[in-house]
């Protein structure tokens, strides 16, 4: 009688295309953002190309995951049920590139609030959550690389993997709610900067709003997952970890455009961090 190996080793071939398809996306958003934003300050050019590093290293172990299952030990049904060590570092990525995308989010939002009485408490709130986040991904990691096999290591690791989940799902709108209520505390009734903001919010919403989705599709692929001793979880892991430095990129590619459809109107709310004026030369240079 076969073994069959669908749930397990086909759930991680699954999450390495999709993930592999993203990935494409995300090299065709830097070649953009890297062509239209040569005046973004250092430190918002730095990010991006670490997470961009971090996107590539997190592609090549899926590859390498996937290769060890499907070629290098496909006979050998002892060696399939094991967790292979490069899962520890495509794992540690994985987790390392979703806490630095949230952590831009909040501090956008402590840049956005200054003088707010309430600054310091919704950024400590936040960050807490994407630093549990990211600490019990760690420990999802480390527990189920502990001679586990792939279908033991998910019942092992349920407790920190739920943790994960929920407090990335409570991150998302803490951030999100963030966003728009400090947005919409700088519309002015002018038309040109209301019409900035608004943009601004459908963006933050629709952003919220993919990673919500996949989070908590992932959360309930987790509980299956732990249920039944599969990997479908592995099917929207990697996936969802992309997703967000899609959707980051994506904010930040928008704003020539948004710049554009509202021209003459300072771009001050920029969560960059550069000034007005360097934002109409940008522009100017990327027309000519």
């Amino acid at each position: 009688m076969g073994t069959d190996i669908g749930p397990t080793i086909g759930s991680v071939f699954l999450g390495s295309l999709f993930a592999s398809l993203l990935y494409g996306i995300s090299c065709a958003q830097i070649l953009y953002y890297s062509t239209h934003y040569p005046y973004d300050r250092s430190s918002l050019k730095l990010l991006v190309s670490v997470l961009w590093i971090l996107e590539t290293v997190l592609s090549c172990t899926d590859v390498y995951i996937s290769w060890l299952f499907l070629v290098h030990d496909h006979s050998n049904y002892s060696l399939l049920s094991d967790v292979p060590s490069a899962w520890i570092v495509n794992n540690t990525v994985a987790s390392l590139n979703v806490a630095m995308v949230q952590t831009f989010y909040v501090h956008s939002v402590w840049q956005l609030q200054a003088g707010s009485p309430y600054r310091a408490l919704v950024m400590t709130f936040s960050e807490s959550l994407v630093l549990t986040t990211f600490a019990s991904n760690l420990a999802t990691t480390i527990i189920s690389s502990s001679g586990q096999s792939i279908t033991g290591a998910v019942e092992v690791s349920a407790v920190p993997g739920l943790i994960k989940n929920v407090s990335a799902i409570i991150a998302d709108v803490c951030i999100c709610t963030a966003l728009i209520y400090t947005l919409h505390r700088r519309k002015t009734g002018i038309r040109q900067t209301d019409g900035i903001v608004q943009t601004l919010v459908v963006y933050i919403i629709n952003r919220a709003l993919l990673t919500l989705i996949l989070q908590i599709v992932l959360l309930a692929a987790f509980i299956i997952s732990a249920v039944r001793s599969t990997m479908f979880w592995a099917i929207f892991n990697s996936p969802t970890c992309k997703i967000y430095f899609v959707c980051m990129m994506a904010v930040l590619n928008a704003r020539n455009h948004i710049v554009v459809k509202n021209s003459n109107v300072p771009t001050s709310l920029w969560i960059d961090g550069v000034q007005p004026e360097d934002h109409q030369t940008a522009l100017q240079q990327s027309q000519c």
